[in-house]
């Protein structure tokens, strides 16, 4: 009767071991896009593994793909100048930390892993502000002039003068580098449309003429 009973409590253990291997284990996931930005997501380790397999056959893919999209740009009459090929990326997935027996815990880690992005995100806009501020700082100081400090109000009236016109230039040069990096956006945009759409035909092969499915 103890036999019987050991036994019983084994396979008992046994079997909830069994299953807690089983269980759903998750990793927070980091994939890059074509666009270079990266996104995070929470997903299982059997979906993860796929996923990277996933990203790693398109990789293959890729010169191919960029090739084909270059032939569709020079087709399009509407787009000007080469393919931008530089501007789309390769995606790929990474596992950020370790791996988690709870969904709960990866998504704490993956929502830390947001906030210090945006973090980031702001701390780099306000060192762009502060140079910018420093800038316009350097350029409105005037040198010493010998000892003399010069008071007249036509000299007061042509720093004004001098510090608007630097301003203006600032300001100018600023809308100049926003305009830029807003031509590059859309064309990046177009340039990864017709990349995709090219990747696609590559993965799912249209039938031949004549072919019966």
């Amino acid at each position: 009767m103890k036999r019987q009973l050991l036994l019983a409590a084994l396979l008992v253990i046994c079997a909830g071991s069994a299953s807690a291997q089983l269980k759903d284990k998750y990793v927070v996931a980091r994939e890059s896009n074509f666009d270079g930005s990266v996104t995070t997501a929470v997903m299982t380790e059997k979906d993860f593994r796929a996923r990277e397999k996933e990203l790693r056959k398109e990789g293959f893919m890729a010169t191919r793909a960029r090739m084909m999209a270059g032939k569709a740009w020079d087709r399009d009459a509407d787009k000007e100048g080469r393919f931008p090929a530089s501007l789309i990326k390769t995606r790929r997935v990474t596992k950020a930390g370790r791996t988690y027996r709870e969904r709960d815990e990866a998504e704490n880690y993956a929502e830390k892993l947001n906030i210090q992005a945006d973090k980031r995100e702001a701390e780099r806009k306000k060192a762009e502000e502060r140079r910018d501020t420093r800038r316009l700082d350097s350029q409105n100081q005037t040198g010493k002039t010998s000892g003399r400090n010069v008071q007249s109000a036509s000299y007061k009236a042509s720093q004004k003068r001098l510090k608007e016109r630097r301003k203006e230039r600032l300001t100018t040069e600023k809308f100049r580098n926003d305009e830029r990096d807003a031509d590059r956006s859309t064309r990046q945009a177009d340039a990864i449309t017709i990349y995709e759409a090219q990747l696609e035909i590559i993965k799912n092969p249209p039938p031949k003429e004549g072919a019966t499915r």
